[in-house]
């Protein structure tokens, strides 16, 4: 028993600095990459014989800098994500506002499809057929429930927005936000509109 136990003592401590040495290997990789000159009693060893040339063009200043760029831009992108919502997890709005930032014609539609749904579920509350123009449901919405005028009002501009896409017109971010923050808007007035007392 003793012999297996001093085999153990005896063994243990390379196999410890084996199993770190191996879990630790990527970062320990990085740091002995970036050695540069190896100096001992006698004299010294440069590496920079034994390294490739850093004349390649992926360390060039340019690269490097567009590199920093992008980290940087990744981490921001990065910390709007975090900050979105609990969880990192994001509203349907936000998710509409950054599709915004690429394809504002996108987010306008999907912003509209939500007041479709809106209006549709209005409608089914209030026993009014869902078939046509929106606008013309709106506007009988506003009749029967004594909902506020302007609500038709915007209601048939956003549809005439949404027209405009499909005739090919290409609107702006600014536009496309300010589109989303209505449809918010609108979308909520009819849905709060079904609770209410006929």
């Amino acid at each position: 028993m003793e012999h297996i136990v001093s085999i153990i003592q005896s063994i243990a401590w390379p196999v410890t600095v084996i199993f770190i040495i191996y879990q630790f290997r990527g970062e320990i990789n990085k740091q002995i990459s970036r050695i540069q000159k190896i100096k001992f009693k006698d004299g010294e060893v440069s590496l920079k014989d034994y390294l490739p040339d850093n004349d390649d063009k992926s360390l060039d200043i340019e690269e490097k800098e567009k590199e920093k760029v992008n980290n940087d831009a990744a981490a921001q992108r990065s910390e709007e994500w975090k900050n979105s919502t609990i969880d990192g997890l994001t509203t349907f709005w936000e998710q509409l506002f950054r599709i915004s930032t690429i394809a504002p014609n996108g987010a306008i539609a999907g912003s509209w499809f939500d007041v479709e749904c809106a209006i549709r579920s209005a409608c089914n509350k209030a026993g009014i057929s869902d078939i046509g123009k929106k606008s013309d449901q709106v506007k009988i919405l506003v009749e029967i429930k004594s909902l506020d005028e302007e609500l038709y009002s915007y209601v048939k501009g956003m549809e005439a927005i949404i027209e405009d896409i499909e005739a090919g017109t290409v609107f702006s971010e600014k536009d496309s936000d300010s589109y989303i923050h209505n449809a918010m808007n609108i979308g909520n007035a009819l849905r709060f509109s079904m609770f209410e007392e006929s």
